[in-house]
């Protein structure tokens, strides 16, 4: 049994594999999130089961792969799984969609649905619903410090050790054990999973605790270690993201001098959502940059606090998301979070005592969405009169969105780079440049 899972939201392509990899083997889910890249796969392998979203801007739609389907007289099930209006999704009035072998389903799903969906247009024997235990991609864990459940490893096909009770806590180092022995899956049973998928996105079975401003580090160095897990993914070095770690740490620490931003760091870190993730991005691939460009590992410490603070005045996720990757839906917003994006540039006046402020940290406050031409709050400074520290902070800012357009898939790095070389043309950023390729060459390799 093999599945193309194809959407260019991560998050929704990793619950689909997790689900389905436990109706029937893991490792069967191959993931595209464009349909080119679909259609490179088809071309590749043969699929008894494809499930694709519609709309993927700037990419193209699912109807391009449903094309390749019938064209090619593909044999396998082909599920259109989409939150547009009906209306809008003509493949479902085209004559060869109401063949046996096409389905559409209605995004969201809950997953239960999704699962109970999947197993209805599937032959029935091919569904291994009898098994005990249901796997779990081990990098998961990583960003969260307890369980709701026991949690098992596999020692054999028919041999479980539980690991964790319910309730348990556990930390970096427990999961950092079993990644070193190149386990890829840990286990729950089949009574704890069904719960989770009836309550995924709500209550979910791993949770991290409430912690104190006092222990937040600890729980920002977890998603560090998940964070990495995307960032090696790209090409970022070992060595970097062990860089990266050490500064951010320093930085946090140094950071939680002041009170009022403190409690606000802490907050970011426990939501474990984009904002802080965007923060911690950035300070690796400045960390990636410093060490090409032979800077200091005081400029690096600048660079990672102005990683830190730069968006800490946009408190919700979402809005913080829209000001980064899609500038254009700011006037949709609603007035006090336009004025959040607005302030936020000037929110360090708010801190009193604060690590030394340099002109460069006060230029990346004020400038940083400068290379963004629909940011609607950038002033006319010129980008040629930038300095290298501030450059650095803006090539990195500049690659971490893309990284996040493109749903972190490494097939997307050149594209990736192609959108920022046309941001930084000038001069003094042709050597940042030349050092941010290296991730792509190290990407190829």
């Amino acid at each position: 049994m093999k599945i193309l899972l194809v959407d260019d939201d991560t998050t929704i392509l990793e619950l689909l594999a997790i689900i389905l990899e436990n109706i029937f083997n893991p490792d069967i889910v191959d993931r595209a999130t464009r349909p080119d890249h679909a259609i490179n796969l088809l071309q590749e392998k043969s699929y008894d089961l494809i499930i694709c979203d519609y709309e993927m801007p700037p990419h193209g739609k699912g109807d391009a792969v449903f094309e390749y389907v019938i064209t090619n007289d593909l044999k396998s099930k082909f599920v259109l799984f989409s939150s547009e209006e009906k209306e809008n999704l003509l493949m479902l009035g085209h004559e060869k969609f109401q063949a046996p072998q096409f389905h559409y389903l209605s995004k969201p799903a809950k997953p239960k649905a999704f699962k109970e969906f999947i197993k209805g247009i599937i032959d029935q024997p091919t569904i291994k619903s009898t098994a005990a235990f249901f796997p779990i991609r081990i990098h998961n864990f990583l960003r969260f410090s307890g369980t709701q459940c026991p949690i098992f490893v596999k020692l054999s096909n028919n041999k479980y050790v539980k690991i964790l009770n319910a309730g348990d806590t556990y930390d970096i180092d427990f999961i950092d054990k079993y990644i070193k022995k190149n386990v890829g899956h840990l286990f729950i049973e089949r009574k704890d999973y069904d719960e989770f998928l009836v309550n995924f996105g709500s209550t979910k079975f791993l949770f991290s605790d409430n912690l104190s401003s006092k222990d937040f580090i600890k729980e920002a160095q977890k998603t560090h270690r998940y964070l990495a897990t995307l960032m090696s993914g790209v090409g970022i070095s070992e060595y970097v993201l062990d860089m990266a770690e050490q500064v951010s740490s320093k930085v946090l620490e140094q950071a939680s001098g002041e009170k009022s931003l403190k409690d606000l760091l802490a907050h970011l870190i426990n939501s474990k959502d984009y904002t802080y993730d965007h923060t911690y991005l950035i300070t690796c691939i400045c960390s990636h940059l410093c060490k090409e460009l032979g800077l200091s590992h005081a400029v690096l410490e600048r660079l990672s606090f102005a990683s830190l603070v730069h968006d800490i005045g946009i408190t919700n996720a979402e809005t913080c998301y829209i000001h980064d990757i899609e500038p254009k839906k700011i006037k949709e917003l609603d007035d006090k979070e336009i004025k959040a994006i607005q302030n936020h540039h000037n929110i360090l006046k708010n801190f009193k005592n604060l690590p030394d402020i340099t002109d460069d940290i006060q230029m990346i406050m004020s400038h940083h969405h400068l290379f963004e031409k629909d940011y609607p709050f950038n002033s006319n400074f010129q980008m040629d009169r930038l300095n290298q520290v501030v450059s650095v902070f803006l090539v990195a800012h500049c690659f971490s969105n893309q990284l996040y357009a493109h749903k972190f898939d490494p097939n997307m790095i050149r594209d990736s780079l192609t959108v920022v070389k046309f941001h930084f043309e000038g001069a003094n950023f042709a050597k940042i440049i030349r050092a941010l390729e290296i991730i792509y060459i190290k990407n190829k390799s």
